[in-house]
């Protein structure tokens, strides 16, 4: 089996990252992925992140993968936050995952 398989192509994004660890110009911004760095580069994790991660870590009672669609409870309890709670979107004609 492993001597079937074939090399395969670079991966952009991280192309992407190695071009930009490779740029030497100080003013340079990361625009690859959407995390914030301060003026050192350093990626800090915010203490909402911790906090939300400990009561996730307290709470959660399993490690199962959800699937595609993710946490249906908390798709539907953000959807009224994203649409307006008296949206009429809000009356079966929105999905979220």
């Amino acid at each position: 089996m492993l001597d079937n398989l074939e090399q395969q192509p670079a991966d952009a994004l991280l192309a992407l990252i190695k071009l930009h660890n490779a740029d030497p110009r100080a003013d340079k911004i990361d625009l690859g992925v959407g995390v914030y760095r301060t003026g050192q580069g350093e990626t800090p994790v915010f203490g909402a992140i911790k906090a939300a991660e400990k009561k996730l870590v307290e709470t959660q009672d399993s490690k199962a993968y959800l699937g595609p669609e993710g946490d249906m409870g908390f798709v539907e309890a953000l959807m009224p936050y994203i649409f307006g709670k008296d949206s009429p979107t809000m009356g079966g004609r929105i999905e979220g995952m």
